[in-house]
């Protein structure tokens, strides 16, 4: 079934799809536009092929020109990947984007790690190690102020001394067992306060106690085992002062950490969303033009328009599939335009073979006429041959008289040819005769020459 005739720029396209082998094909045939004989038609479709050629730059069979327009490496590049490879691209962009945020924070999370443990150990560990050595020098302080009391209490005092002491130097070792950068001089000055203290408490303070002497006593109380106590109390509030400082700087520290940590991944994690998300709209776009161009001239084929051109210069399937119909179509133009100019010869040899046919027709009616003659000739010829065959019959009975007739004369020839030999033979010897003749006039005119006569 042939479609509604469409126009296409200057040439007048009717489209029908008819079916071979199981599969239908457009076809387009050339008809007049409304108000233009067939004949004009046809005359003008060469014309008005060229002149559309000319005003929209099509070229040969490869479609419409173009400039020579530079395409950006990159993009283009990118543009010529195939379409799993572009979504492939996007797909690794997003886990570059979910690896980098994973690693930045699991490194954050390790420096954090890194600053807890280190708070823990070099901090509150030793600030609890503080508090016992705190407690067991209070506990000594106790015990020796109880033995004030006299009498059996020194004894008593003295006997647990030695545990109250070893309390302290357990507690003093553990906690110069981590790091004492930075604490060096308070953990000295403790330590020699502690060993001043004991010789007072040992060698001056208790055997005044034990011998009754208050007086002594209570003067080394409160001269110089006060300044030992006080001398202890300050290296000890210096060392709590220095973890403290310490797990304060480590808190600022671990804070700032996690801030920028935070930062980071935060940055990360937004810089990577909007390269995939400007990378995935990139890829979209792409796809979607081509699948845009590529169906404007599917539509333009499906009514019969074949000006239009996909345009895409990419490589990938998308970029074959338009080149490829860019092609189909120009090679269509181009066929059409064979067309075109086929049905112009083709309307100028009707004309010549219309004007031939009634010269074919002129020339029938004087064949007729001619053939009328020659039957009229015919019969005017059969009578000729009826009088000639009569005439052949006495002509035949002249020839056999003739014959007889030849053969007379033939005899007669015969006889004439006799005597002529024998005339021949006369001839002869009258030949011989004339030459003594001749002889004998010549002897005669000799002598005539010699006598003058």
């Amino acid at each position: 079934m042939r479609g509604p005739a469409t126009t296409a720029g200057p040439l007048f396209v009717s489209a029908s799809l008819p079916c071979a082998y199981d599969v239908c094909l457009p076809e387009f045939s050339l008809i007049p536009p409304p108000g233009r004989p067939m004949e004009l038609s046809k005359r003008a479709i060469r014309s008005d092929w060229v002149a559309m050629v000319a005003s929209t730059g099509m070229s040969g069979t490869n479609g419409w020109a173009k400039g020579p327009g530079k395409r950006n490496p990159v993009t283009g590049w990118f543009a010529d990947r195939k379409v799993n490879t572009k979504i492939l691209l996007i797909v690794m962009t997003m886990a570059v984007v979910a690896v980098t945020v994973g690693a930045t924070a699991i490194t954050s999370m390790a420096k954090m790690n890194v600053a807890t443990t280190y708070l823990y150990e070099q901090n509150l560990v030793p600030m609890a190690q503080l508090g016992d050595l705190r407690q067991a020098y209070m506990q000594m302080r106790v015990d020796v102020a109880r033995s004030g009391q006299g009498g059996p209490v020194v004894a008593q005092v003295m006997a647990i001394l030695p545990a109250d002491d070893a309390a302290i130097d357990q507690a003093l070792a553990k906690y110069t067992s981590s790091d004492m950068t930075g604490r060096e001089k308070a953990v000295a000055g403790y330590k020699a306060e502690v060993t001043k203290y004991r010789q007072l408490r040992d060698q001056e303070y208790l055997p005044a106690v034990k011998a009754g002497d208050d007086a002594t006593a209570q003067k080394l109380v409160g001269t110089t085992i006060a300044a030992a106590n006080k001398g202890m109390a300050d290296n000890l509030n210096a060392l709590v002062a220095i973890e403290t400082k310490s797990a304060s700087d480590e808190q600022k520290a671990a804070n700032t950490a996690y801030s920028s940590a935070r930062t980071t991944l935060i940055v990360v994690l937004v810089v990577g969303l909007l390269v995939g998300l400007v990378l995935a709209l990139y890829v979209a776009r792409l796809v979607v033009g081509a699948v845009r161009k590529v169906s404007y001239v599917a539509e333009g084929l499906a009514v019969g328009d074949l000006t239009r051109s996909a345009d895409i210069d990419a490589r990938d399937e998308l970029g074959h599939m338009a080149q490829a119909l860019d092609a189909a179509t120009a090679n269509l133009r181009d066929a059409i335009g064979a067309v075109a100019s086929s049905s112009e010869r083709l309307g100028a040899s009707s004309e010549e073979m219309s004007s031939v046919s009634a010269q074919i027709a002129s020339s029938a009616e004087e064949s007729s006429t001619q053939a009328e003659v020659v039957s009229a000739a015919a019969e005017q010829v059969s009578s000729n041959v009826h009088t000639v065959a009569t005439s052949a019959e006495e002509m035949g009975a002249s020839i056999r008289e003739i014959a007889h007739n030849a053969t007379e004369a033939a005899r007669v020839a015969a006889t004439a040819v006799a005597g002529a030999e024998t005339a021949n033979a006369t001839v002869g010897r009258l030949g011989e005769s004339s030459v003594e003749i001749g002889n004998v006039i010549k002897v005669i005119t000799s002598i005539a020459e010699q006598t003058n006569l």
